[in-house]
């Protein structure tokens, strides 16, 4: 074979590879979509910006809350492999999902996924949250943020900002090459 058949071969390889992606996300988004809360995937971008933030660095314990099928966790976890990473998934099968891409991953500091409510998981000795939220849920979350984090802690978002609250300070921060930003949420002390 020449090597143009190659490079043939090999384009066909990434495009079959980029549809399966796109089959798979197109099922869990259509089997899901009746759920409370709607499967929605972030983009690898915001993921991968989000776990290179600086201000993550030396933190002990991560939560992703609302983590669906734990790509945020993954690509946090790539990055600070000391933190202890928890997902916190309402939906069983997503969590099975999330399970399932953490089976392999190293014994210590494996991602624990808890299948349970966002809203009843305690953030009492939690140093970061992060997610990707939808409109809806934001004034929640932010009262749930301002009476159960201690100050210091960190609230990470992106695509849509928590509204503003006086007990956080705010950053925003745009990622390079995107349209796209992340907050930065500082819970102060009183």
């Amino acid at each position: 074979m020449n090597w143009i058949a190659w490079i043939f071969v090999g384009v066909q390889f990434i495009l079959l590879f980029v549809l399966f992606r796109i089959v798979i996300r197109l099922v869990l988004f259509i089997l899901f979509f009746h759920e409370s809360l709607p499967y929605a995937p972030s983009n690898w971008v915001p993921q991968r910006a989000i776990a290179r933030l600086p201000v993550l660095d030396g933190r002990k314990k991560i939560v992703d809350l609302g983590s669906g099928t734990g790509e945020l966790l993954l690509a946090i976890g790539k990055r600070h492999r000391a933190a202890e990473l928890v997902g916190v998934e309402h939906n069983r099968a997503l969590n099975f999902f999330a399970r399932a891409r953490f089976f392999f991953w190293r014994k210590k500091g494996r991602p624990t996924i808890i299948t349970g409510d966002m809203f009843a998981y305690s953030l009492q000795n939690v140093d970061a949250v992060v997610g990707y939220w939808i409109q809806v849920v934001m004034p929640q979350l932010l009262e749930k943020f301002a009476k159960e984090l201690r100050p210091g802690a960190v609230v990470i978002c992106h695509t849509f900002p928590l509204p503003d609250h006086p007990a956080f300070s705010k950053q925003e921060i745009n990622i390079p090459y995107s349209k796209k930003q992340i907050w930065i949420y500082t819970k102060c002390s009183l």
